[in-house]
């Protein structure tokens, strides 16, 4: 295991129930990969934040919530958080929608906090393609780099 053989672009792991991976599947997580890893070296470093500085890293989305926290960190999905600090909130804008058109207070709390937020550009960070590069290998995310 760990590597193809005889140049083949699939790898049989379960034969008997027809599952393979594909070199094209490798390629495709690496990317999605890279574009969380980006997104989070980037961010952080632009605040000035550590993972120490930060109380909660939350996960969104149904693909989130079978993600096993303490492998998507061993290979660089997320960023190394305490899996204390990890939170899966599961189908979160379905979740705001339902608050908002539900709570007339809540929805002018959650107008008020999106004003706040701010917009980071990562593809016109200087250096974003040397990071996404890095971002690709299926390596823990280094906790020097914040």
């Amino acid at each position: 295991l760990g590597k193809y053989s005889n140049d083949s672009n699939e790898f049989a792991f379960a034969p008997d129930q027809e599952m393979y991976l594909y070199r094209s599947d490798i390629s495709a997580l690496a990317q999605a990969k890279s574009a969380n890893y980006s997104g989070q070296f980037i961010a952080m470093r632009h605040f000035g934040k550590s993972i120490e500085d930060l109380e909660t890293l939350y996960l969104a989305g149904g693909f989130a919530n079978y993600i096993n926290a303490d492998n998507a960190k061993s290979i660089g999905f997320i960023a190394d958080f305490p899996t204390e600090k990890i939170s899966k909130v599961g189908n979160a804008s379905l979740e705001g929608a339902t608050i908002m058109l539900k709570s007339v207070s809540s929805r002018i709390s959650i107008e008020q906090l999106v004003r706040k937020v701010e917009h980071i550009e990562l593809e016109t960070t200087p250096d974003f393609f040397d990071i996404f590069v890095e971002g690709c290998m299926f390596k823990p995310m280094p906790r020097e780099i914040f």
